[in-house]
């Protein structure tokens, strides 16, 4: 949809494959953070399988057995977070101070793309979402 942005973004990836190779190091590098944010694999992310019967802190009960997941495009696309958030800007999380530039793998209550533990896809599992 930006074919403007085709050559910045290949050249930033094959710039950064090239020094580190196809490793997390080269991705810390590129400015992929909006790509993901903006299309993202799924409309929810880091599915967790409950393992033993726990009440948040709101009193909601999760089960064993279930599976619990985020809101993933809600919350990428949720003006409060990302204003004009439909709108792809491949700089938005860009800081010129590269020491804090976030990486693509950094996760914020604000970016959940990826989870902290271990990943696995859970099949036939009643999953539902909750959504604070």
């Amino acid at each position: 949809m930006r074919p403007e942005l085709a050559n910045t973004l290949q050249e930033e990836v094959e710039a950064a494959v090239a020094e580190e190779g196809w490793t997390k190091a080269a991705t810390n590098k590129m400015l992929l953070r909006e790509c993901e944010r903006h299309n993202g694999p799924t409309i929810v992310s880091m599915f967790r399988n409950i393992l033993q019967p726990v009440t948040l802190l709101d009193g909601t009960f999760l089960p064993k057995g279930m599976m619990a997941v985020t809101p993933m495009f809600a919350t990428h696309f949720d003006e409060v977070n990302y204003p004009n958030a439909t709108l792809f800007n491949s700089l938005r999380s860009y800081k010129s101070d590269k020491s804090v530039q976030p990486q693509l793998i950094t996760m914020s209550a604000d970016y959940i793309t990826f989870g902290h533990g271990k990943h696995d896809w859970y099949v036939g599992l009643p999953c539902r979402t909750f959504i604070q």
